[in-house]
């Protein structure tokens, strides 16, 4: 009876596995539409992912714009099942309060994804790092990239920033987004049998694939430092409410450095105001004042109607327009007849405003269109003001006359920029851009060569004894440039703002054969003047040298001695310390270390020994600032500048 028993048991037990064994056959092999969507459901996860954003780079290769590796973690709200533990021992280490991660996991309870952060920085990875993530129940880490910008605010506002789904907001990122994005994704993620989603060395591969293009830009970051270190000390000096500044190559428009004070971090971009990121180079349009005169001038002699030697009347400086006087801006400038050269010299109001007269208005408003005063200057960063102009009435003699001298309109810095290129490259209208190898360089002739080499020598005298803008001048070399003295408009009073000025100076170098225009526009300096000459002029002249420096190794500095074999670094210093500060600390030979704060011997010591070129800026024995930035890949016999206090 026992033997049947167990005979019987065995067969069921037979008879039960055969069925497990046919119904995982049925399951397994021959699935069913309705178990294949049930199994896909309840192992397979799907996530949108979005890849590499494509490297920013300056001229020479410098990195301005990376995305980096980091790691995002989200949440399957269905899997927790005590919300306040994993609330509780995340929040630490992503830095939030647990009450809003618990109300998080809490109000998505009926989703299956939902992030809780993104793209954490380096403290928050190491914190995870310590964290085992198996003993919380459906929160998990995705990789992602993270948008950085290792030099800071260089540039910032050419830049722009990026959202956090890596998405261009403002400046180059907005401008050439589609090119810079990375494609859009989607990964099928495995889950473990919690319920876990698998990250596997397979799905990173593939979200590497996910790329964009990198680009390279014209700015070069050298040159870019040191004009916004001349502009921010210029704005302290003269405590101005902002200041733009930029450097032109006049014959392919590419656009060498482009600063805005104030500026930001597009690191914590959120962190800064509206205020700090515009980017007015673009956004602003100013009344540019006497520097759009030589314009006037040029169609005059482009029309003969004068030559450089011709007098015309200067009204012992003022003439009268109706029920209004125009006066000339210095009494030291009060002449009865001024050569053409001398009204670009002395920056007369009152010639300008006869030769106006004589020429007809629609002839200057010709030359202003002509040469990119009025209009928008097609530059590929988009989002560019057009200036603000309305065409003057035949019987608004006033209007006329005052804009003439560039009051009454306005245009941008790179509105102004772009004209004077056309004086300096013979006389061609080119299109400014931010970008290499996208889209093509354009030319225009819009004035004769003759017309332009002429403008060119009468812009000399500007800078020469007795000019308005003496203080531009740069050693060794031929300067030409116009200064730029304006009223500030109050647009709320329907008026002109008391006491309020715009600087500015337009000019280019060397003068036979321009290389750089540069424009400097200093906003309501409030000490040491506000005349264009006195207070833009000199901001031009470091920005000039700078650039000649950089462009022109004959001049550029001597590269320090070869590197020593005897291993030196450096330790934190006291303000009063001496070179020998620097502790034999171990560093890697090509990284670069922050001597901000610490005395230039010692900073000296360090580049000897990476065989670099130094360049230095300013006055001082102590560091101020430097680019490349801390932490920089250093190679043989680069420049590293240093700004001293």
């Amino acid at each position: 009876m026992m033997r049947l028993r167990l005979r019987l048991l065995a067969l069921g037990l037979l008879v039960g596995f055969l069925a497990v064994l046919a119904r995982s056959f049925q399951l397994q092999i021959l699935p069913s539409p309705k178990v294949e969507a049930l199994a896909r459901r309840q192992l397979l996860q799907k996530i949108d992912l979005v890849g590499r954003r494509g490297t920013i780079r300056d001229r020479n290769g410098r990195e301005l714009a990376v995305s980096t590796n980091t790691v995002s973690v989200f949440v399957n709200p269905r899997l927790v099942k005590d919300p306040d533990a994993v609330a509780k021992a995340l929040a630490p280490v992503l830095g939030t309060e647990a009450r809003g991660l618990r109300d998080r996991i809490r109000d998505h309870s009926g989703r299956k994804f939902s992030w809780l952060a993104r793209q954490l920085d380096e403290r928050a990875l190491e914190r995870l790092r310590r964290l085992d993530l198996r003993t919380l129940p459906g929160v998990g880490t995705l990789r992602e990239y993270r948008r950085q910008y290792p030099q800071g605010t260089l540039a910032s506002h050419a830049l722009g920033f990026v959202s956090i789904d890596g998405k261009g907001v403002e400046g180059v990122e907005r401008a050439f987004d589609e090119s810079l994005r990375a494609e859009r994704g989607q990964i099928t993620l495995r889950r473990d049998a919690l319920g876990r989603p698998l990250f596997s060395e397979a799905d990173q591969i593939r979200l590497d694939s996910y790329h964009g293009q990198d680009l390279e830009l014209t700015i070069d970051a050298h040159l870019q430092f040191s004009v916004e270190s001349a502009l921010m000390e210029a704005v302290r000096k003269h405590d101005a409410v902002s200041g733009t500044a930029l450097v032109l190559d006049p014959h392919n428009g590419e656009i060498l450095a482009a600063a805005s004070v104030p500026t930001f971090d597009p690191n914590a971009a959120g962190l800064s105001s509206a205020d700090s990121r515009r980017f007015r180079l673009l956004t602003d349009p100013i009344e540019p004042g006497s520097v759009v005169k030589p314009f006037v001038v040029a169609q005059a002699l482009e029309d003969k109607l004068v030559n450089p030697q011709s007098k015309i009347s200067a009204g012992n400086g003022f003439i009268k327009i109706g029920r209004k006087t125009i006066g000339e801006a210095d009494a030291k400038h009060r002449f009865a007849n001024v050569s053409i050269v001398d009204l670009i010299r002395y920056s007369s109001n009152v010639g300008t405003v006869v030769l106006q007269q004589k020429m007809g208005w629609e002839k200057v408003e010709q030359a202003f269109r002509s040469v990119g005063l009025i209009g928008a200057t097609g530059v590929d960063l988009g989002a560019e003001s057009k200036g603000l102009f309305r065409r003057p009435t035949a019987a608004q003699k006033l209007e006329q006359a005052t804009m003439s001298f560039g009051q009454g309109f306005a245009s941008t810095p790179l509105q102004i920029a772009t004209a004077y290129a056309v004086i300096a490259n013979g006389g061609y209208r080119v299109k400014p851009r931010f970008a290499r190898g996208h889209g093509t360089s354009s030319r225009e002739r819009v004035l004769s060569a003759a017309t332009a080499k002429t403008m060119r020598g009468i812009l000399e005298k500007v800078v020469e004894e007795e000019g308005t803008g003496t203080a531009a001048k740069v050693d060794s070399f031929r300067v030409a440039g116009k200064t730029g003295t304006s009223q500030k408009v109050d647009y709320e009073a329907r008026g002109y703002k008391s006491g309020a000025y715009w600087s500015s100076f337009a000019g280019f170098l060397p003068a036979q054969d321009p290389r750089f225009v540069i424009y400097v526009l200093i906003d309501e300096p409030r000490t040491g003047g506000y005349y264009g000459g006195g207070v833009a002029a000199p901001v031009f002249s470091r920005i000039a040298s700078a650039a000649l420096r950089f462009s022109n190794p004959s001049r550029a500095p001597t590269p320090l001695p070869p590197p020593s074999t005897a291993p030196l670094a450096r330790r934190p210093a006291a303000s009063s310390a001496s070179s020998e500060s620097f502790a034999k600390v171990s560093l890697p030979s090509n990284e670069l270390p922050d001597f901000k704060g610490l005395p230039l011997s010692g900073a000296l010591r360090i580049l000897q020994e990476r065989g670099a070129v130094l360049e230095l800026l300013g006055n001082g024995r102590f560091v101020a600032d430097q680019f490349p930035a801390a932490g920089a890949r250093l190679k043989a016999g680069e420049k590293v500048v240093l700004k001293l206090r």
